[in-house]
C-alpha cells in the first residue's frame, strides 16, 4: 500500500483524528497550509485538500515531502482564500520515534497573510512496538470577515448591559410610607390651627347678670 493510499484508507476509517476548524478572512490574502513534526523526528506527510463533501480531491493536492524539507513545507492553497470556504485539509503523516520515551508530535498549521490562524496536533508516547508512529489530523476552513479591528482593545468593544431600575425594597417602602404617613398628620395640623379659634358665647351669662 502506498503512503497517498494509506492517507485515504484512513480518512475513511473509523478512529477519529484530532480535528480543528480554523477561521480565515474571505478578503484577506491566499491561505496556506504547514505540516511540521516535533521532536526533530524525521517522517514524511501526504497533505489532502478536499472539498465539502470530504470525498472530492482539490488539484494539486495532494502534496507529499518529508519533514526535515521545513523550508518548502508550506503549501499555498489553490484559488482567493474565499474559494477555500468549507473546504478540509487531510494530513497524514508518519514520524520514527527517536528516543526511549517514544514521543511524537505532528502538527498542520494554517497560515494568511503571514500569520498562523490555528494549528491542530496529535502528541504523545506511542505505546506499539512499532518503529514509527503515524497520524492523521483534519482541518476545516472556514471564512469569516474580520469583526475586531486590529488596533481595538477588547475592552471598548464591551458593550456594558443597561442597568435596569431596581424595585423599591420592603425597608424603602415602609419608610415612604410613613413619610406620607408623617406628611398627612402633618398637613392636618397645620389645617386645624389655621382656622379660627372661636370665642365662647357668653350669652348665657350675660343673661344671668341681668337677672
Amino acid at each position: 500500500m502506498t503512503f497517498l493510499s494509506k492517507a485515504f484508507t484512513l480518512h475513511t476509517g473509523s478512529t477519529m483524528a484530532p480535528t480543528l476548524t480554523i477561521h480565515f478572512n474571505p478578503a484577506g490574502g491566499p491561505v496556506s497550509a504547514k505540516p511540521s513534526a516535533g521532536q526533530a523526528a524525521p517522517g514524511s506527510f501526504g497533505l489532502l485538500l478536499l472539498e465539502h463533501d470530504g470525498l472530492t480531491m482539490v488539484s494539486p493536492s495532494p502534496w507529499s515531502a518529508r519533514f526535515d524539507g521545513a523550508s518548502t513545507n508550506t503549501h499555498q492553497l489553490p484559488g482567493s482564500a474565499r474559494d477555500n470556504d468549507g473546504r478540509i485539509l487531510d494530513l497524514v503523516a508518519s514520524v520514527g520515534l527517536m528516543d526511549a520515551t517514544r514521543a511524537y508530535a505532528v502538527h498542520l498549521s494554517v497560515l494568511q497573510d503571514g500569520i498562523v490562524l490555528g494549528t491542530v496536533s496529535d502528541a504523545g508516547t506511542d505505546s506499539t512496538n512499532n518503529l514509527t508512529h503515524e497520524s492523521e489530523l483534519l482541518v476545516v476552513l472556514s471564512g469569516v470577515a474580520s469583526v475586531i479591528p486590529m488596533n481595538a482593545s477588547l475592552r471598548s468593544l464591551i458593550v456594558k448591559p443597561t442597568a435596569e431600575p431596581r424595585a423599591p425594597s420592603r425597608t424603602s417602602r415602609v419608610q415612604d410610607a410613613m413619610k406620607d404617613a408623617r406628611a398627612h398628620v402633618l398637613d392636618s395640623t397645620e389645617s386645624t390651627n389655621s382656622e379660627p379659634i372661636q370665642p365662647k358665647s357668653t350669652r348665657g351669662a350675660k343673661k344671668r347678670g341681668n337677672r
